[in-house]
């Protein structure tokens, strides 16, 4: 989508002048979830249930074909900026497909040119996220950081430590620092958003922090949890970063 939107946009160029493009994704509005279910406590030994050990893969709750298309609002955000979300390329590369994702505040089926991108590898049967570009601004992690995989259940939890690497312009790629992601299959939810209700979607939380070698950046914890629902994608996303909340909702798509 667009950079995660008009708000997206505002977010990375922060981070990116910070030496960091954060990516981001979807959802918004004025979100109602129902009916919580087989929610993971860590903090609880005793969950070894027949649904805990249901097995869920992840790429039948977020479809990744080119042309592929989902549109967001965001919470508080006039509807003139809803955000759009576009598979532009899905390829073969050695030993992984590399799927590049596109974001523009534009409309479903637009050709309009996306000003923000990030690159997802598909490798192992793991979904990676590797690195984003918005305009001449490049962000890499390195390893990619797993966000899930073909057979997770819930309480599956998958932990990266990394290394993010900056690139302005046409200057050398920078070390910026070092990192630690951790993204859990919570529960299976039941949720209701501007385009319809869906039921039994996972809900994902993603957690990174994010330490500079230049002492003088804080910190950057950042906290996105998205909604998957079955064969068609993220249907909402709620993200804290930069002491921030924001809430995305899906209003229409095509997959």
């Amino acid at each position: 989508m667009k950079l995660e939107n008009l708000l997206d946009k505002e977010i990375s160029r922060r981070m990116f002048l910070a030496g960091l493009a954060m990516e981001l994704f979807i959802g918004c509005s004025e979100n109602k979830i129902t009916n919580p279910r087989n929610r993971y406590d860590p903090d609880q030994n005793d969950q070894n249930t027949k649904e805990r050990d249901d097995k869920f893969n992840i790429f039948d709750y977020f479809p990744l074909e080119t042309g592929n298309e989902w549109i967001y609002a965001i919470k508080g955000i006039p509807s003139e900026n809803n955000d759009i979300d576009r598979v532009l390329s899905v390829r073969d590369d050695v030993d992984k497909k590399v799927v590049v994702i596109g974001s523009g505040n534009v409309s479903l089926g637009s050709s309009a040119k996306m000003e923000y991108h990030h690159i997802y590898y598909i490798q192992n049967g793991s979904l990676l996220s590797y690195g984003s570009d918005y305009g001449d601004d490049h962000l890499y992690v390195e390893p990619p950081i797993v966000e899930g995989n073909l057979s997770m259940s819930v309480g599956s939890r998958f932990v990266t430590n990394f290394n993010f690497y900056n690139k302005i312009n046409s200057d050398e790629w920078k070390h910026m620092g070092k990192g630690v992601s951790t993204f859990t299959l919570l529960s299976l939810e039941d949720i209701e958003v501007p385009v319809g209700r869906f039921e039994n979607c996972l809900r994902i939380e993603g957690r990174k922090n994010y330490k500079f070698f230049d002492e003088s950046i804080d910190r950057t914890p950042i906290v996105k949890t998205h909604w998957f629902a079955k064969g068609i994608g993220k249907v909402k996303t709620s993200l804290e970063i930069l002491q921030d909340y924001y809430e995305f909702e899906l209003i229409d798509y095509s997959v």
